[in-house]
């Protein structure tokens, strides 16, 4: 990408590069390039990588086994990675769960969780959205009923990325059942081992096993298992998903699928598709220009809105692109018309088939594009929720 890096960010951006070369197997990134995804002993393996260098959880203070590093030196690391390519740190982890626990949980559970997450020892997957209460997270009705020692949880949660694989959850559920809409929320840290939890899988569009839905039947969670205060979940929740959101725009994700169009469309006779790589650069420019003013903290909007409006055209432009790359280099690029989401195609050996449909879901997660827009309303109108 473009920005210009002082001496001392050149030098850690080297390194950042040197690691990426001496770490990451050349397989592994090929099938990330051609659209494919790293299994879930990949990402372990290279969780462990990363934690090794003290480089697994790029946001979090030192204090808890993060690199302590600025805002600037995060999207550096972050860039380089997606650019490789390379898989992130593990972000349920990373960027979700543990901020959370960091800024509200107790001495006990950051000793309890956070060296675990770093390695993905801990895995955790979050217990958000449910069925008829997606973006709109405040409508939710899984419900935790307060008993002697903790909280007996019943209710369902839906689209829940990687819990087939994660053994802890972050579930967000209402323990006050007469309290208004975004009040009586609490954040529970739950073992996914606990009896009475059930997990089935989802397979997407893009013919994978990434999502699922969770049952919980009279489940019993300790009461030392509360993230900070009852009822303060919303609060808490609002924090979190402010920080994804503005983690979702992945300046360098777009990046990654503009150099493989140019290289893959260098020699193509035919040039109409120029224009349509050129647009995406251009906007590619805008959007990495917005992130490093987040980054610097040079703009002048509210957080909330600002990293709204990030999510909102990273999703869009990530979109395009992995659409640009299915359209004009995928094994079924000539039945694009008539097959726009690749279906014909063998998904095992069609990876830019699977990473476009796979990439539809960007405007969804972490809110929907709906969501953005009256968030970033609400916030440049000086309205509050």
């Amino acid at each position: 990408m473009s920005y210009q890096l002082s001496k001392e960010n050149r030098e850690f951006r080297d390194s950042v590069r040197a690691f990426i070369s001496r770490e990451l197997p050349n397989d592994l990134r090929e099938r990330l390039r051609q659209g494919f995804f790293a299994s879930s002993e990949e990402i372990r393996n290279w969780q462990k990588k990363l934690a090794k260098a003290g480089w697994a959880a790029p946001s979090w203070p030192a204090a808890y086994g993060g690199p302590g590093w600025s805002p600037i030196r995060q999207y550096i690391f972050m860039s380089e990675l997606f650019m490789a390519p390379a898989p992130e740190p593990f972000i349920l982890n990373s960027n979700i769960a543990g901020p959370l626990i960091i800024n509200f949980g107790s001495d006990q559970q950051k000793k309890r969780f956070l060296p675990g997450m770093l390695t993905l020892d801990i895995w955790f997957c979050i217990g958000m959205s449910e069925p008829n209460s997606g973006s709109d997270l405040a409508s939710l009705r899984t419900k935790a009923t307060r008993v002697a020692g903790g909280y007996v949880v019943n209710g369902q949660k839906v689209w829940t990325s990687t819990a087939h694989e994660a053994n802890w959850m972050l579930a967000m559920v209402r323990t006050d059942q007469g309290a208004r809409k975004h009040e009586g929320i609490s954040i529970l840290l739950i073992d996914m081992n606990l009896p009475g939890i059930e997990v089935r899988p989802i397979t997407t569009l893009d013919g994978r096993h990434h999502f699922n839905e969770v049952f919980f039947r009279d489940v019993n969670v300790p009461e030392d298992c509360l993230l900070g205060d009852e009822g303060a979940g919303w609060a808490y929740a609002r924090n979190g998903l402010s920080s994804e959101r503005a983690g979702i725009a992945r300046v360098g994700l777009v990046a990654e699928r503009l150099d493989f169009l140019r290289e893959h469309l260098a020699s193509q006779p035919n040039a109409y598709w120029k224009g349509d790589l050129l647009r995406l650069a251009a906007e590619a420019r805008a959007l990495e220009a917005m992130t490093l003013e987040a980054r610097t903290g040079a703009n002048q909007f509210p957080d909330s809105g600002y990293n709204s409006m990030l999510k909102l055209l990273g999703s869009e432009l990530w979109k395009r692109a992995c659409s640009l790359s299915n359209s004009h280099c995928g094994a079924e690029s000539n039945l694009c018309d008539r097959d726009p989401f690749g279906l014909s195609a063998n998904r095992d050996e069609n990876g830019l088939a699977s990473l476009y449909s796979y990439s539809q879901a960007a405007t969804i997660y972490g809110g929907t594009t709906e969501i953005q827009k009256n968030i970033i309303f609400r916030a440049t109108a000086g309205l509050t929720q």
